[in-house]
């Protein structure tokens, strides 16, 4: 039996033209999403097999997820591999989190940039010459509070903000409050005590209630300490062998020491309704303002990097389009990955990205180099050299390689043959 079909006279050809025509598109757009697909993997597969880059990588253009893939391993002891749920440190995105509380506050009457911080906490500390600090000089890295106040040791215990707000009293203030700018976690963290004290409920739960639950972040948790965390990835660092690069444990962190400063994990999907949310104005206006900033065609982004994690949320808004990375292995490569996807998303042609110099013998003695330089601190542990957190090694031309960051550097020696400077000599 057919059916009977009722049409409009003339209008059969324009419709079945419509349907042809969106058939057309359809295709055109999963061939441009394979295509993408196939550039982004030639783009990383070189660096994923070398063990310089892990994570997940998720590209959104509109209200469609056109790329999403894992990388390497959540937990590389195990080759547990890295999948599009799961969770990575998120490192100082998490500020952002901190900042959306604070207007949520501010907008409620709980809290006011005017306030001073010793209203909530009595003990903290005024400017050396007396100048009290406020509510809005912590969330503008304008307080004087230093940018860290715990030890290596501190940070592998589980510590909350009560616990980092004593660390800042015993330190005391760097300048006087307002007059000058230093960006600071632990500032962020006495900030998440404030917001604590104002709402009366923990700080994890303020997370929740205003930022999680209203861009719908089901996946995003706060730093549980001793309490397991499903899909967590473990965090890593890049360190040189006899000639090859290889990939080792990062130390171990508690990161309840940043609470309110870098202490969430998230997965990229979570993230990118986070990006949703403020584009659509759930956390006002100052925050989409402050991601997507005033010229449509430039791209912005926030970014994120601690202990083993890192992670970018970068925005084109001409394009609608949105690159997510998180990774759980500091290196060179990731950094790298970013600038290049950026440019395929806009009609460009990727390049290829060169991988690190091959590890070579050592040619001086590195107790030699071992010393403060500037802002520089050479250390020697258990025989690698380190830069700061970033282990480093020798390459061709008296030359050393920092393969999470990829600085070029040597050290130069006076007349005397003593080392007396260190110099940068490039990024690649």
């Amino acid at each position: 039996m057919n059916a009977a079909v009722n049409c409009v006279p003339g209008t059969t050809r324009s419709v079945a033209g419509v349907l042809t025509t969106l058939a057309l598109l359809l295709v055109a757009i999963r061939a441009d999403a394979q295509q993408l697909a196939d550039d982004i993997e030639n783009l990383v597969r070189p660096h994923v097999d070398d063990g310089l880059l892990s994570g997940v990588i998720l590209v959104a253009h509109g209200d469609d997820i056109v790329f999403q893939q894992g990388y390497g391993f959540a937990e590389w002891e195990h080759q547990v591999a890295n999948m599009p749920g799961t969770r990575l440190g998120i490192g100082s995105i998490t500020k952002s989190f901190t900042e959306n509380v604070t207007d949520a506050l501010l907008r409620e009457g709980q809290v006011s940039l005017t306030d001073p911080v010793e209203k909530y906490i009595a003990e903290f500390h005024r400017g050396p010459a007396g100048v009290i600090p406020t509510v809005g000089h912590l969330l503008n890295h304008r307080a004087g509070v230093p940018h860290r106040v715990t030890s290596a040791i501190d940070e592998t215990q589980p510590m909350n903000t009560v616990a980092i707000v004593s660390r800042v009293a015993e330190q005391g203030l760097l300048f006087e409050p307002g007059s000058e700018r230093l960006y600071s976690s632990a500032g962020f963290t006495a900030l998440a005590r404030v917001l604590e004290i104002a709402a009366n409920a923990p700080f994890d739960q303020l997370l929740v209630r205003y930022v999680f639950g209203p861009a719908r972040m089901t996946s995003t948790r706060d730093e549980s300490g001793q309490s397991l965390m499903a899909g967590r990835a473990m965090p890593y660092r890049l360190g040189a062998e006899v000639d090859r690069i290889i990939v080792k444990k990062a130390p171990y962190k508690d990161l309840g020491f940043l609470t309110g400063a870098g202490s969430v994990y998230s997965t990229a999907a979570d993230l990118r309704r986070y990006v949703d949310a403020i584009d659509k104005g759930v956390f006002g206006a100052a925050a989409r303002a402050g991601l997507f900033g005033d010229n449509p065609n430039e791209w912005r982004g926030i970014y994120g990097r601690t202990n083993g994690y890192e992670s970018s949320v970068d925005v084109l808004p001409s394009e609608h389009m949105v690159l997510i990375i998180l990774a759980n292995l500091q290196s060179a490569s990731t950094g790298q990955v970013r600038a290049q996807i950026q440019a395929l998303l806009t009609g460009g042609a990727a390049e290829s990205i060169p991988l690190p110099p091959v590890v070579s013998g050592r040619f001086e003695d590195p107790q030699e180099i071992v010393g403060a330089f500037g802002r520089a601190d050479i250390r020697l542990n258990n025989g690698d050299l380190f830069r700061g957190e970033n282990e480093f090694y020798a390459i061709e031309g008296r030359s050393y390689y920092i393969p999470a960051s990829g600085t070029r550097m040597r050290f130069r020696r006076n007349t005397e043959g003593i080392v007396d400077a260190l110099i940068s000599t490039s990024l690649s």
